[in-house]
């Protein structure tokens, strides 16, 4: 896929699995935790392709609102991709928001959170409004719930990422630019897989 990485995020990665083995027989984080192959490419690869668009440039500036995280995805690989840019990670199962947090606690990472929230509650106030620069979902509701949820926290200009298969095809939406779209293929099991952007305008 292009991307890079050294042998301590690897060894991250390899951490963050074996949490997801662990929780597993507490709680469901994942369908696919008993198949490595496809925790790596559908759960780790998948989850660092929108680092296709977010670039390391300035990175640092930008803050990162994951809707939806579940068992981290794709807030957490994205995090462990490129440290510098600041996640918050959001679901609204406590239990696997605890999971969220102890993974960020064994892993050490800093400049990342996990909180409990529901975003069909539009008024919620566990978010910062307009104070994000990226908002991604990683295949937890279509493209126009998504928007709606997540345009009081975007910044103007921000982007909205939204990870979908080969399928689903993108609409226009109030309040944001035509979408770009960009296909990629996961490799190990060459799935084809999609990314919508919007910018809020």
């Amino acid at each position: 896929m292009g991307l890079t990485l050294s042998c301590e995020q690897i060894n991250a990665f390899i951490l963050y699995y074996d949490e997801l083995k662990k929780w597993s027989s507490k709680i469901n984080i994942s369908a696919l935790v008993d198949n490595e192959k496809k925790v790596v490419c559908e759960l780790f690869l998948d989850s660092l392709a929108p680092l296709l668009v977010i670039g390391k440039e300035n990175c640092h500036e930008r803050h990162l609102l994951d809707v939806g995280s579940g068992g981290g995805f794709p807030g957490i690989p994205i995090k462990i991709a490129f440290p510098a840019l600041n996640v918050t990670l959001c679901d609204s199962i406590e239990k696997k928001v605890f999971f969220m947090r102890n993974v960020i606690r064994k892993l050490s990472l800093t400049g990342i959170e996990a909180i409990t929230c529901k975003f069909n509650d539009l008024g919620s106030t566990a978010i910062e409004k307009a104070s994000y620069g990226w908002a991604i979902s990683k295949a937890v509701t279509d493209i126009e719930t998504f928007a709606l949820w997540a345009a009081p926290h975007l910044k103007k200009g921000g982007i909205l990422i939204c990870m979908k298969g080969p399928k689903e095809e993108a609409i226009e939406l109030k309040n944001y630019s035509s979408p770009e779209k960009i296909n990629y293929t996961l490799p190990l099991l060459n799935l084809k897989r999609r990314l919508y952007l919007y910018q809020k305008l």
